[in-house]
């Protein structure tokens, strides 16, 4: 699985990583192991996940999305209460994209 983008801001000391989900994640594992080993993460894309509902919103910000500017959700669909709780908990977010496909 392709998880890791390349680290920016590395002259600062601090790298900030991207990831993206390439391949079908089920579960959150994975996701809260981001938010857990990359706390100053800034921009984080989930293409292909189950859903995001709120209990996994609520986990993934005690775990370390706080700082969190840029969420996209690609082909992941999200409850209308996890997108409420990312906007009211990652008070540093100002961009959040959801992409889906409406099948028939």
């Amino acid at each position: 699985m392709d998880l890791f983008g390349p680290p920016t801001n590395c002259s600062a000391g601090h790298s900030t990583w991207y990831f993206h989900m390439r391949r079908p994640v089920h579960g959150a594992c994975v996701a809260i192991f981001i938010a857990q080993c990359c706390l100053k993460l800034e921009s984080l894309e989930l293409d292909h996940m189950c859903e995001v509902t709120e209990e996994m919103a609520v986990s993934l910000c005690q775990h370390g999305l706080k700082g969190l500017q840029r969420l996209t959700l690609t082909h992941t669909p999200a409850t209308p209460k996890a997108i409420l709780h990312f906007h009211s908990e990652t008070l540093k977010l100002v961009s959040f994209s959801l992409f889906i496909l409406l099948s028939s």
